[in-house]
């Protein structure tokens, strides 16, 4: 059995109930982290965009799209995915710069909804699906598949997305192998759009083109059966060097990776999160403070020292924008990056008095903060968050303010909390429509 069909057996057999509790309880913190994250992703033009073309190329439908009106299958896993990464407020898994749930979570559900699959069905499903992305995203050898300027998501996110819908849908082991093929044929996305909204546009397309890999190989339709690493053309050797077929299937079942998954408390660039958090924590008067340093890792600062607040979009990726809001209003919320805000001068002046540096002996997801004020130099101490279920409630609650019912993120809450027991994902989503 190659790697390929190895990843689809062991999707297609999973069950809930045979999940270690700790990875049942990231499931969950994720799966309602990915709707509080979406949430608040109709402040984002872009969204409205997208919105509006799915319904024009898909046609409405009865499959719940988060806060929105219902459409079919393919557009609500579009516009869900798109939602849930487009204020930058998703989870990051930092080794493989992948945003998991805006892939595998809007797939799973659109694959629920239509199966009126059950919880432990929905759980599995989102297992599986996440699982399979991030040892995808491994084995393809992140540094050289980096270094040719591909992105994460658009790549092996509709091969996570199929074996979530896949497993959800109820596919035998050979039907999610084609599932796989037909989405390593739809595999794509360079960090070319990296700086506008294209870049989130990755994650939507692959939810979608997972969910239509799915429902394609339940129809009977064949894909490639080793797409991982075939010879000619397997997604391995194509995108990358070959890289690390072990890493597929080493410890499957046994060695779990969700756990590496990062959500975001801000909506910002996931590199600045641990900026943010060290400010916020810090007792800083911000009349008093004269200039900032900032030392993120060499990826980080690649991707964050140059980018400029002239949008609200860029804004989000500006390592001087987000470390002077963060400063001046001790807050970095939806309003630190509004349209509005990005004008002040104030805070401007304050960002052109940050300096960004790059600073090799820094990991992922940290960074060192140092502050001059009127009083001298103070040095932070940042820390690299993710939230637990308290916080990622918080969160949810936060994020529903003025867009959900009240109280309809409570029940969403408690019902993501008891997943177990849901006998309809139906159910559980009903607290999402309007």
């Amino acid at each position: 059995m190659n790697r390929t069909a190895e990843l689809a057996r062991f999707a297609a057999t999973l069950e809930a109930k045979t999940l270690p509790p700790a990875v049942v309880a990231d499931v969950k913190r994720l799966l309602l982290d990915a709707v509080a994250s979406a949430l608040v992703g109709w402040t984002s033009p872009q969204s409205h965009q997208l919105d509006g073309t799915a319904r024009a190329l898909f046609g409405n439908g009865d499959v719940t799209v988060f806060a929105g009106t219902p459409m079919s299958a393919a557009g609500a896993a579009l516009v869900n995915g798109y939602l849930t990464t487009a204020r930058s407020f998703c989870d990051v898994h930092r080794q493989t710069l992948c945003h998991v749930t805006p892939v595998v979570v809007p797939a799973a559900l659109a694959a629920a909804e239509e199966a009126r699959a059950s919880g432990p069905d929905l759980i599995a499903g989102l297992a599986a699906g996440m699982e399979a992305l991030l040892r995808i995203g491994t084995a393809l050898d992140y540094p050289e598949f980096r270094r040719r300027g591909w992105h994460t998501p658009g790549v092996a996110g509709p091969l996570g997305a199929a074996l979530a819908a896949a497993r959800v849908a109820g596919l035998d082991a050979d039907r999610t192998t084609h599932a796989m093929g037909l989405a390593g044929s739809q595999a794509g996305g360079t960090f070319a759009s990296f700086g506008s909204p294209a870049i989130k546009f990755h994650q939507a397309r692959a939810a979608m083109a997972g969910l239509i890999s799915a429902r394609l190989a339940a129809a009977g339709f064949e894909g490639s059966p080793d797409i991982l690493t075939a010879d000619d053309g397997g997604l391995l050797g194509t995108f990358s060097n070959g890289g690390d077929p072990g890493a597929l299937t080493d410890g499957l079942g046994s060695g779990w990776h969700i756990g590496e998954i990062a959500t975001r408390r801000w909506p910002a660039a996931a590199a600045l999160q641990p900026v943010i958090e060290s400010i916020l924590d810090a007792d800083l008067e911000p009349d008093d403070v004269v200039a900032v340093t900032v030392g993120l890792p060499p990826d980080g600062f690649r991707m964050h020292a140059g980018v400029g607040w002239e949008s609200p979009f860029t804004a989000t990726l500006s390592a001087r924008w987000v470390t002077a809001v963060s400063v001046h209003d001790r807050e970095a919320w939806l309003p630190q990056f509004g349209a509005d805000r990005i004008s002040d001068e104030r805070t401007g002046e304050l960002a052109n008095r940050v300096t960004v540096t790059e600073e090799p002996g820094l990991g992922d997801g940290e960074a060192a903060v140092a502050v001059t004020t009127t009083s001298g130099e103070h040095r932070l101490n940042p820390v690299i968050p993710n939230p637990d279920w308290e916080a990622t409630v918080a969160k949810a609650r936060r994020a529903a303010d003025g867009v959900l019912p009240p109280g309809s993120v409570d029940t969403l809450v408690e019902s993501i909390g008891s997943l177990e027991g849901v006998d309809d994902v139906s159910e559980l989503l009903a607290p999402l429509r309007p």
